[in-house]
């Protein structure tokens, strides 16, 4: 059986209309924050039984996860890595908007 993880990164720039997501507009003053508690709550994991559940895929959506900069999303990376239960062909996505990025 395959398992994933995803994270929910719920900070846009703005709110669209047809959005049913759990996202907020305007407090991406919080995303230090929201990230300090995503790993915190991986490393949590990491200590459970669950920890022994091989990951196939990372899948990262939200709102607007291209929000975050590289050292944000590296940070979260870095964490399920350490968890020990990526397969060897884990799958990592990212959900992007194409006005929230640069080359």
């Amino acid at each position: 059986m395959n398992y994933s993880i995803y994270v929910h990164v719920p900070f846009c720039k703005s709110r669209c209309i047809y959005c049913d997501f759990n996202t907020y507009a305007g407090k991406e003053h919080y995303i230090q924050t929201y990230i300090k508690s995503v790993c915190s709550e991986i490393q949590s994991f990491h200590l459970s039984d669950l920890a022994k559940i091989p990951i196939h895929t990372i899948y990262i959506g939200g709102g607007t996860p291209s929000l975050l900069d590289n050292d944000e999303i590296a940070n979260i990376l870095y964490e399920i890595k350490n968890t020990g239960i990526l397969t060897a062909d884990c799958e990592i996505s990212i959900e992007v908007n194409p006005g929230t990025i640069d080359k």
